[in-house]
């Protein structure tokens, strides 16, 4: 009687676990590139509709509402219903809103400078158009803008990384 193997032997086995571990390099290297992404859009996102906020709350009370960032656009930005336009929480000027710097590293900034825009009380922007970048940092996924005209219409676009600033 003739006897059958129904069995790996070792060096199958090994061979398998290589190959697995080596899909599965691959495939954290390609969820890298996912959470970057992810992380600069979901930024951008939350600055769209910060400044939507603002624009809607100039509108709804007839006052200047800016957007200020102090410490830099990557950090902590408030929408203040700001009395006197100038872009601090003084007395009489009301924080409406609070957006949290991001968690991780991304490059954000303004095409004309300065920490603070504002709305009128028509919806208009205080000034010029304005436009405000996110970008991965390490250049591996893409970035977005964020414009603001004149007119107050606030658009957002998405940019190749390699015309990111």
């Amino acid at each position: 009687m003739k006897k059958t193997n129904s069995g790996f032997t070792l060096v199958e086995l090994l061979m398998t676990l290589v190959i697995i571990g080596i899909m599965a390099s691959l495939a954290s290297a390609s969820f890298q590139g996912i959470f970057e992404r992810n992380t600069v859009k979901t930024e951008a996102d939350a600055a769209l509709h910060t400044m939507k906020l603002a624009r809607s709350e100039a509108i709804k009370r007839s006052n200047t509402v800016t957007v200020s960032a102090a410490g830099g656009w990557d950090q902590d930005w408030q929408v203040l219903s700001d009395i006197d336009g100038d872009g601090n929480l003084d007395a009489g000027d009301e924080l409406l809103y609070e957006k949290k710097a991001p968690q991780r590293a991304i490059d954000i900034s303004r095409d004309v400078g300065g920490t603070v825009f504002g709305f009128a009380s028509t919806g208009f922007r205080t000034g010029g158009d304005t436009e405000i970048s996110f970008c991965d940092p390490t250049g591996v996924a893409v970035g977005y803008s964020v414009t603001v005209s004149r007119v107050g219409q606030i658009t957002k676009a998405e940019v190749a990384a390699a015309s990111c600033p």
